[in-house]
């Protein structure tokens, strides 16, 4: 064992504050400490050095470079992010990916824009992708960090100075129109939990095809939408179709309304966005717009090469989508 190795007591020695604090730091369990002793440990750990030892023995086992994909614990995910079918799906695509190209997918999640840093640096990332910021946070990101960044979904209507992997979102909403349009659909609803950033795109490409289209605001938690679409029952079955934004809101209002004893799609259609797994396993099969997470990773592991031989690369690659058809929409 090396003796220069930093430990959590050196750590801790230097700055007068107990091993468990520093290690509460370092673990996220930070609701007891105050920010200012939660910045003063941060920036020690980085000064001096300290990695991890789950960083030490994967490095000493596998000398492959390490490669971090820090994801948002927004609130919606209820505590469990990693569960949601787009995040599971896009961390498959990236770990057969990561393994591939014979690298090391580390998975973290922050809740606090200030911890991704720090997380580059505890683990020693040499590269990182982000998921489920805002563009202040990017910013960010951007200052305190001086490695390869890739920004997944991001959105900088007025700002090219970011590497941001996305889906077209807006040209998703214009598939999901052409495609409820064909099937003799004018009457949409679409349902989101936000009218900004990338849901707003896809509402307004829906509109582009459709514009007597509506939007309506869901609640983020899973309990209140149960009331939500009770309360709102009458008003979602005006609609003869429902384009929800995502593939788990889509099969969350499937389950309410089929509890309520709709019938879909004979009483109306639903169309998701994503083509997660689950998707085609439901009751009856989700139609949807898929966005191609397999393509997504490989990208995302070339702009990282391309970051490392120019750290000032700025891009945005957007990816199509298209309709996967299956049983929750009905022609009329």
């Amino acid at each position: 064992m090396s003796s220069d190795r930093v430990t959590i007591q050196d750590i801790a020695f230097e700055l007068g504050v107990s091993t468990a604090t520093v290690s509460n730091v370092i673990n996220g369990k930070t609701k007891k400490i105050s920010d200012e002793t939660i910045s003063l440990v941060e920036r020690k750990l980085e000064e001096m050095g300290y990695l991890p030892r789950q960083a030490r023995i994967m490095m000493g086992k596998n000398p492959s470079r390490l490669v971090g994909l820090i994801i948002n614990d927004h609130e919606k995910y209820e505590g469990h992010p990693l569960e949601d079918g787009y995040m599971s799906k896009l961390v498959n695509s990236l770990a057969i990916e990561s393994e591939r190209r014979g690298l090391l997918l580390i998975v973290k999640l922050a809740t606090r824009i200030d911890d991704v840093p720090l997380l580059a640096s505890l683990w020693n990332m040499s590269a990182v992708m982000v998921q489920g910021f805002c563009e202040v946070d990017y910013q960010y990101l951007k200052n305190q960090m001086h490695r390869p960044l890739i920004i997944f979904d991001g959105f900088f209507p007025a700002n090219d100075s970011y590497v941001n992997l996305e889906v077209d979102n807006y040209q998703g909403g214009v598939v999901a129109g052409e495609y409820l349009r064909k099937m003799g659909h004018s009457r949409v609803l679409c349902l989101s939990d936000n009218n900004i950033c990338l849901d707003a795109l896809r509402f307004q490409g829906l509109c582009s095809i459709i514009p007597q289209s509506n939007l309506m605001i869901i609640p983020k938690l899973k309990k209140e939408r149960e009331s939500f679409y009770k309360s709102n029952l009458d008003e979602i079955l005006k609609y003869s179709a429902v384009f929800a934004v995502s593939d788990y809101y889509a099969l969350d209002l499937i389950r309410n309304l089929q509890a309520s004893g709709v019938k879909i799609p004979q009483d109306i259609s639903v169309l998701g966005f994503d083509d997660t797994a689950i998707s085609a396993d439901t009751f009856p099969p989700l139609t949807t717009i898929r966005q191609d997470c397999e393509k997504r990773a490989s990208i995302a592991f070339d702009l990282i090469y391309e970051l490392e031989r120019d750290i000032n690369l700025r891009k945005v690659v957007s990816l199509p989508v298209e309709v996967v058809e299956r049983e929750t929409v009905k022609k009329i």
